[in-house]
């Protein structure tokens, strides 16, 4: 039965991966300018991720199981933006223009295609752990929590 969670789990994490490909569809269409409309397309993204960072990481992490909030129990919550952030800034100094005219970079495209794919590389990782540990609940509680969660 673990391997039938562990194939689940895979499958789920892959529709899940080509489903978020399927964000490009909408410039598909030749009417649809991608110089004019990439600021909204942004500004919806980035609204859409920082509510969920807020309201479904940060805050809930911040009140999780505590009667009452001390430095102790958030601790680990401003550790991890911190460490966030860090390494977004380390990023964004280790990606400099000397290094990104180098021939060897050159290949990958400019500091924002790096900087994108490396988020999003980043970024999928929780997601396949919140996938995975979805099946896995899903023993535990009798749902379908991993199939909600891949969706």
């Amino acid at each position: 039965m673990p391997y039938q969670i562990l194939f689940d789990s895979i499958v789920a994490g892959l529709l899940a991966s080509v489903a978020c490909g399927l964000g490009v569809i909408p410039l598909m269409f030749k009417r649809l300018d991608p110089e004019k409309h990439t600021g909204m397309g942004y500004g919806i993204a980035g609204g859409l991720m920082f509510s969920a960072s807020v309201y479904n990481l940060i805050m809930p992490g911040l009140s999780m199981g505590k009667t009452h909030v001390d430095i102790q129990s958030v601790a680990p919550v401003i550790l991890g933006i911190l460490l966030g952030a860090g390494f977004l800034a380390y990023t964004h100094l280790y990606l400099s223009p000397e290094r990104l005219s180098q021939k060897r970079w050159k290949r990958w495209g400019g500091r924002s295609e790096i900087l994108i794919f490396i988020a999003m590389s980043v970024h999928s990782i929780p997601e396949g752990v919140a996938v995975g540990v979805g099946f896995a609940s899903g023993e535990m509680y009798d749902t379908n929590l991993g199939m909600y969660v891949a969706l």
